[in-house]
């Protein structure tokens, strides 16, 4: 119904709804604090177990056991990153589910342990989010909702000594240029689909990079060479990083734990283009940013590499 009613918890005894229309209902009683929140469903530990409640033209009455358990345990122990903050997330159901989320605990900077108070009965999976983008996320004993591990807490009982740990596979290689020297500074992404990348790495002085805690997937990379590199960046496969070539790039794929080696990159070498800008009256502009483009079969214009500005002569 979308109706709130907010008690003291230190003089809750009961609640009342109002004004409802006839219909079906499900009710979850929600206690927030600074640390965290636990929610209670009426005849249920989800929204889809839940009690279905008929109301009619009377009142309707209905009671809340609180039998509240503790869970604990630890994020990222050691081998595993560091943590600079985030949040473990308690969840009855899949992630989609509405209301499936029970209960957050928070996490300062270096903070890896965690509690969670006051926890209705059920059956549970966790889930950790960190700080910084993209965010680092995974579960407990899995790598997504569907074989994350499941945690039954019974009424008043203790689940303790979790631990929600990254997954540990890994690819790895070397970029070269086109003569075969090593590439330094060069970024690293793995990507899962157009629109999931991985956060990147940097290759080391002799070209190596190693990107980690990598779950099990279907992967390609791109290799993005830093500014002033005469290089072009590429897609895995040798494929040309512009426009909208990333649907050739060559995949991986990556088992549980495994670490995938010799996934390396030879980029080309770029051309040059240069020119002078000037004014009407022909007195050069300086830091005026070029870049260079292509355009696409959509007839929209695709940008090459970084770009440059033209120095005090007016000239790129």
């Amino acid at each position: 119904a979308g109706q709130d009613v907010q008690q003291d918890s230190n003089s809750f005894d009961g609640f009342s709804f109002t004004d409802l229309a006839p219909g079906t209902y499900k009710v979850r009683f929600h206690t927030i604090s600074m640390f965290g929140c636990g929610c209670t469903w009426v005849g249920g530990s989800s929204f889809e177990t839940a009690q279905v409640i008929t109301v009619g033209a009377g009142a309707v009455t209905v009671s809340i056991e609180l039998g509240r358990g503790t869970v604990s345990g630890t994020v990222a122990p050691a081998g595993g990153p560091p943590v600079n903050g985030g949040q473990v997330m308690l969840y009855s159901g899949p992630e989609t589910s509405p209301y499936s989320m029970v209960y957050i605990a928070y996490l300062g900077a270096n903070q890896t342990t965690f509690t969670m108070t006051g926890v209705p009965a059920g059956t549970y999976s966790l889930k950790f989010i960190g700080q910084g983008w993209p965010f680092p996320s995974y579960w407990a004993g899995g790598t997504t909702w569907a074989n994350a591990d499941r945690y039954t807490l019974t009424p008043g009982g203790t689940l303790s000594n979790i631990v929600i740990a990254p997954p540990t596979g890994s690819i790895s290689g070397r970029v070269t240029n086109a003569a075969g020297q090593p590439l330094a500074g060069v970024s690293v992404q793995a990507y899962t689909s157009p629109a999931t990348a991985i956060s990147p790495v940097t290759t080391d002085a002799d070209g190596r990079y190693t990107v980690p805690n990598l779950a099990p997937d279907t992967y390609f990379m791109l290799f993005s060479p830093p500014s002033g590199v005469n290089s072009v960046p590429e897609w895995s496969g040798d494929v040309v990083a512009y426009g909208e070539t990333q649907a050739q790039a060559s995949t991986f794929v990556l088992g549980d734990d495994e670490a995938l080696t010799g996934v390396d990159a030879q980029l080309d070498d770029g051309g040059r283009i240069s020119g002078c800008v000037t004014d009407t009256s022909g007195a050069p502009v300086p830091n005026v940013y070029v870049n260079a483009g292509t355009l696409s079969p959509q007839n929209y214009l695709q940008y090459i590499g970084f770009g440059t500005a033209t120095g005090t002569d007016g000239c790129y």
